[in-house]
């Protein structure tokens, strides 16, 4: 198969994309992968320099894939691992569920990212311009982050530019503030004790100026 240049896999079953596709097929440039739901990994392919993914559940690897310019991926929540792609220029990530950022996303040095996320999500990347804490994208050029209807214009967005500096958001300020409370909420309810484990004689008046403390509010 040396002159096959692109290849579609769609609903089928399997567990990993063929550990001979990349020897058989030396020419294959570009791979689409949809609604696989058994594929946990995609590794060394060679040649390939685009890559969509779609409605792969148990995906949780991408590695080895050297020569990988253009990656999309898209409702894959299991994804934990990005590796061995130093050619990457553009990725796209794709999942209106998405709370957080991938943390996979610290590895890579993609020149573009585009992110379209739940809008809770997005308020948080925009909060970042004020708690100056960008870590996850902030060694990428440029990042493109966006919550909405496909079908509505007007999307609530991120626009981050590296160099020269440059941070844009429609998020009105007030938005962010509550959205950041109501992570910081979330965050004291799913990592407090339950009742049975505070403190002999803490009070309701003294967990509030605990959760004060340990958050600053």
């Amino acid at each position: 198969m040396p002159v096959l240049d692109m290849l579609v896999l769609e609903k089928c079953k399997l567990n990993r994309v063929p550990p001979g596709l990349s020897f058989h097929a030396k020419g294959l440039r570009s791979l689409c992968i949809h609604d696989v739901k058994n594929l946990t990994s995609i590794e060394n392919l060679s040649a390939a320099v685009q890559l969509e993914v779609s409605q792969c559940p148990d995906l949780e690897n991408i590695n080895n894939l050297w020569k990988l310019q253009k990656l999309d991926i898209s409702t894959c929540a299991n994804m934990k691992v990005l590796e061995g792609v130093s050619a990457l220029n553009r990725l796209k990530l794709e999942d209106n569920n998405m709370e957080t950022l991938p943390l996979y996303m610290q590895g890579v040095m993609p020149r573009h990212l585009q992110l379209d996320c739940s809008l809770s999500l997005l308020t948080s990347i925009a909060a970042v311009k004020y708690s100056h804490d960008r870590d996850k994208f902030s060694h990428i050029q440029q990042f493109h982050a966006y919550a909405g209807d496909k079908d509505v214009e007007a999307k609530c967005y991120v626009l981050y530019r590296k160099n020269p500096f440059s941070f844009e958001t429609n998020i009105g300020s007030a938005t962010i503030v509550q959205a950041c409370r109501v992570r910081k909420k979330f965050a004291f309810l799913t990592t407090w004790p339950v009742e049975e484990e505070w403190p002999v004689g803490l009070v309701s008046a003294d967990k509030c100026l605990l959760l004060r403390a340990r958050f600053r509010v």
